[in-house]
C-alpha cells in the first residue's frame, strides 16, 4: 500500500487558501467602491435644482427646524414673501425644505438640542 502524496495536498490546500483570501479580498473591495458612490441625504442637505429651488429649500427648511422647536432655531422663520408668492421654484423649494426638516426634527430630534 502506499501512502498518498503528502507534498501534494498542502500545495492544493495552500492554492485553495490563497484562492478564498483573493475572493475575500476582492469582495470587499467592490462592496467599498459601490458604498463610497452612494451618498446619504438628509433633511438639511439641499437637493439638486434651479439656484431659487434651493434658497427656497434651505429657507423653508431652517424654517421647519425652528417651529419643530429645535434648540437655538426656535424663532428662525426665513420665507422672502414675493419669491414665495411669484416664483414657482422658490416657492415649491420652500414647501418641500420645511416638510422635511419639521418632520426630520420631530422624528429625531437632535441629541441634546430639545
Amino acid at each position: 500500500m502506499n501512502p498518498p502524496n503528502m507534498g501534494q495536498n498542502n500545495v492544493t490546500n495552500s492554492l485553495k487558501t490563497r484562492l478564498r483570501r483573493t475572493a475575500t479580498a476582492c469582495g470587499l473591495l467592490i462592496l467599498v467602491a459601490a458604498t463610497a458612490s452612494c451618498k446619504t441625504t438628509g433633511a438639511g442637505d439641499v437637493p439638486p435644482g434651479s439656484p431659487n429651488f434651493q434658497a427656497g429649500y434651505s429657507d423653508g427648511c431652517d424654517s421647519g427646524y425652528g417651529d419643530a422647536g429645535r434648540r437655538g432655531m426656535e424663532d428662525v422663520f426665513v420665507k422672502n414673501k414675493p419669491l414665495f408668492n411669484n416664483d414657482q421654484d422658490y416657492h415649491q423649494g420652500w414647501l418641500q425644505g420645511y416638510a422635511a426638516c419639521y418632520q426630520s426634527e420631530e422624528n429625531q430630534p437632535m441629541m441634546g438640542q430639545r
